[in-house]
């Protein structure tokens, strides 16, 4: 049997399907189907499993074929074949159960494996339709929220939490002193409220480059969630069975009626400067000094930055101490030029803890609707 692929198609599905291959797993698997239509490559493992298929330029047969293949050769072909309009020839050879693949004077062998049996095609529910750069971007910013703590693996802080509901998908995450839930619009298939947790590990499986304008069909199994892409290919990931946490309450404490508001990346350079600075902890101190509009940002050795409050109301000189992580990722799902951080009274009197409201300001001066931010300073020792 002889058929042959663009190397450009070919060489993007693997660097997507291929994601779904572990060579630390024995039962992770790399099947290829070939049919008189197309090619179909399929990787999965006890965590993910990704699908997509390509169309032939040329095939010497009318039958389907299974075969299942040696997949850290295949993830290896993917890095070697060109992403070019280039014809590349797969030839099966019986006697040695191998693929000779080859093109412009390049030759590989690709072993096929005969101890896998033919696993059962995930059966998919279509949850609804989103555009791609609203999913695949707030989950690669609110996945450097989510708790990595290895601590924390078997509890919901360490998981991504979607909520599809009313037409709305919620994300939500948390490492326990910053949280973030940030809304998009989706265009509903099914009227089910889904509540998903999803591990770091497995999100970060399903981040793409996605084409301007692409619509991704959000889909989910009994285990699994993910999405069909543009091109038609499936990508999915286990969910966790933990369930989701209940973060309203934190909603209703964060921020109050006083209020600053400063340049989102002067704040950040001053501490990412000032913990640079600091070699003995990750502690960043806030002095809010009101009367000369001012925030100077501090580490334990007193190394000092200045930033100027471009505006402020009701705010009272105030001094704040967090760890450097936990106010960085309290900025990251900030998209805008400016941030506001509203403050109230201390969670509990004596404490010095504070639970502000961090929330991103638009060009017409107004708070971003769709983006809740909270982050919790450390309490007095």
């Amino acid at each position: 049997m002889k058929f042959i692929v663009n190397a450009l198609d070919l060489t993007k599905i693997l660097k997507t399907v291929m994601k779904g291959y572990d060579a630390k797993e024995t039962e992770s698997s790399a099947c290829l189907e070939v049919t008189p239509d197309s090619l179909i490559l399929t990787a999965s493992c006890s965590q993910a499993h990704f699908m997509g298929k390509i169309p032939h330029i040329e095939i010497d047969t009318d039958k389907d074929s299974t075969f299942y293949l040696h997949g850290l050769t295949l993830k290896q072909l993917a890095g070697i074949i060109p992403s070019s309009d280039t014809k590349i020839t797969f030839d099966f050879v019986e006697k040695s159960r191998v693929f000779n693949i080859s093109y412009t004077g390049h030759k590989f062998k690709l072993p096929i494996e005969s101890d896998f049996s033919p696993k059962p095609k995930p059966k998919l529910t279509k949850i609804g339709h989103i555009q791609a750069s609203d999913f695949i971007s707030t989950m690669n910013d609110l996945l450097k929220i989510v708790d990595s703590d290895p601590t924390s693996s078997e509890v919901p802080t360490s998981c991504l939490h979607l909520t599809f509901e009313d037409s709305e998908l919620r994300f939500f995450a948390t490492d326990q002193f910053a949280m973030s839930e940030i809304i998009h619009p989706y265009t509903e298939l099914n009227e089910d409220k889904h509540e998903i947790l999803i591990k770091h590990q497995q999100a970060f499986l399903l981040n793409k480059q996605y084409l301007t304008g692409e619509v991704l069909t959000l889909v989910k199994t009994n285990s699994q969630f993910g999405y069909i892409d543009n091109d038609g290919t499936v990508s999915l990931v286990n969910f966790s069975a933990l369930d989701p946490l209940d973060y309203s309450p934190h909603k209703g404490v964060a921020g109050g009626d006083k209020t600053v508001t400063v340049t989102k990346d002067t704040l950040r350079k001053a501490i990412d400067t000032v913990s640079k600075l600091s070699f003995d902890d990750e502690i960043v101190n806030f002095n809010f000094n009101i009367k000369k509009n001012i925030l100077n940002v501090l580490n334990s050795a007193n190394n000092e930055i200045e930033v100027p409050l471009l505006d402020n109301e009701n705010m009272t000189d105030l001094s704040l101490s967090y760890e450097r992580t936990h106010i960085l990722n309290a900025m990251v799902p900030v998209l805008t030029d400016e941030v506001m951080f509203k403050f109230g009274d201390e969670i509990r009197e004596g404490t010095g803890a504070y639970m502000a409201k961090v929330s991103p300001i638009n060009q017409s001066g107004d708070e971003v609707t769709n983006t809740f931010i909270a982050v919790m300073s450390k309490m007095i020792e």
